[in-house]
């Protein structure tokens, strides 16, 4: 037999699932109509509704809890910013003897409800934004949103600076010489919604075409379109004869190191190469690539610590947007613009 759920029960009485919470619950200083209370528990009764003993008993324990919530399994192997990021979180949560779950659900619209019984707090990051965060407004449960952008300004989040990251990259490359410089926009595959409407999209596409219009130059075609990165080394960096690129992540520029690699095109000698995010793979020296570097320690750190602070002080938070500086970190890939080069030449 399937279990009622406190979704069915708020369905039922036409009244909000955080209504039929506080009044199970009975919590202390809750006022609502009694006509409305009487209901939910009517139909708590008739439903048959049996709320979640574990969860219940968590919530009532001395132990205070954080979940964390959206996490996305492509989102931390394809970036790798997200496993420095929670650690960090982590660590400053378990020290303030918080302990911390994980939350698994990769649905926009199947959120456990015991985790939003049981938690004290939650960290949310950007794969399921939209509806978890109503959901934990609703609950009023304390939350900070990780690498996001808030949705009303009593929202606290943590974030990057990804514009002047953007213009920190291009800038660097500029100084170098290179006057054709192309950008390597995010590739959208029509998969995780909060995945494509990521800030970090907008904000870094505008660093850069901002930075060459600054220097008088006008931003190379292809820098926002939707291509795959085979066909983008093609059509807008060898046929427009680029010098230097900078992608949007750096999965992409993995795949053209190795593609530049079985073309014979050298790096940095024929093309200069930067991205975002450090790239740790086995195969690419950690002292090769030129990146954009984001302070992921920096980021879980200080998103715990507001959510420490929110949880002890829930009557007096105030919404709270932190906006880290990224680093640029200048490498191998990355150098001044030889007079001759294969690409320029072609």
């Amino acid at each position: 037999m399937t279990r009622v759920t406190i979704t069915q029960v708020a369905k039922h009485c036409g009244v909000a699932k955080s209504t039929v919470s506080k009044v199970l619950n009975q919590t202390e200083g809750f006022n609502v109509r009694q006509e409305v209370r009487d209901k939910i528990m009517a139909a708590a009764q008739e439903l048959n509704y049996r709320p979640d003993g574990i969860a219940r008993n968590l919530r009532m324990s001395n132990v205070r809890m954080v979940m964390v919530v959206g996490y996305n399994i492509h989102w931390a192997t394809a970036h790798g910013i997200y496993e420095t990021l929670l650690a960090s979180a982590i660590d400053t949560l378990r020290k303030a003897d918080v302990r911390v779950y994980m939350d698994m659900n990769q649905s926009d619209h199947h959120q456990d409800e015991w985790s939003a019984t049981m938690m004290h707090g939650a960290l949310v990051l950007p794969g399921r934004n939209l509806h978890i965060r109503q959901f934990i407004e609703q609950m009023n449960v304390p939350h900070v949103t990780i690498n996001d952008q808030p949705m009303h300004e009593n929202e606290s989040c943590v974030c990057v600076d990804d514009y002047q990251g953007a213009v920190d990259a291009t800038e660097h490359l500029i100084k170098l010489g290179h006057r054709r410089i192309v950008y390597k926009d995010h590739i959208n595959r029509g998969g995780d919604v909060a995945f494509r409407q990521h800030y970090s999209i907008p904000d870094r596409r505008r660093g850069y075409v901002d930075a060459m219009r600054k220097h008088g130059l006008d931003p190379m075609p292809g820098y926002d379109l939707n291509v795959e990165v085979e066909e983008f080394l093609d059509r807008y960096i060898l046929a427009q004869r680029a010098t230097a690129v900078l992608a949007w992540e750096n999965t992409q520029a993995v795949q053209l190191l190795r593609l530049c690699e079985k073309a014979g095109i050298d790096i940095p000698g024929d093309l200069n190469i930067a991205c975002f995010n450090e790239i740790n793979y086995d195969s690419i020296p950690t002292d090769f690539v030129t990146v954009v570097d984001l302070p992921t320690e920096e980021m879980g750190r200080k998103a715990s610590e507001l959510l420490l602070k929110q949880m002890d002080e829930p009557s007096r938070h105030v919404g709270k947007k932190l906006v880290l500086p990224e680093t640029l970190r200048v490498r191998r890939s990355t150098c001044a613009l030889p007079k001759t080069s294969a690409l320029t030449t072609r």
